[in-house]
């Protein structure tokens, strides 16, 4: 997905659990947002794509 340039919250709901993060896109700078759940907690990580 291409995102155009701004602020985001990425929004993912599991079962009664709703969890947010948001981030940043800028302009001539790739960059991986993914989003890892499991039953415990919720991990955010983003890195440049080359």
């Amino acid at each position: 997905m291409i995102l155009a340039e701004g602020e985001y919250t990425a929004v993912a709901r599991n079962k009664d659990n709703v969890y947010e993060k948001n981030f940043s896109v800028t302009p001539g700078r790739n960059q991986l947002v993914e989003l890892l759940l499991n039953q415990d907690q919720a991990e955010f990580a983003s890195g440049n794509v080359n």
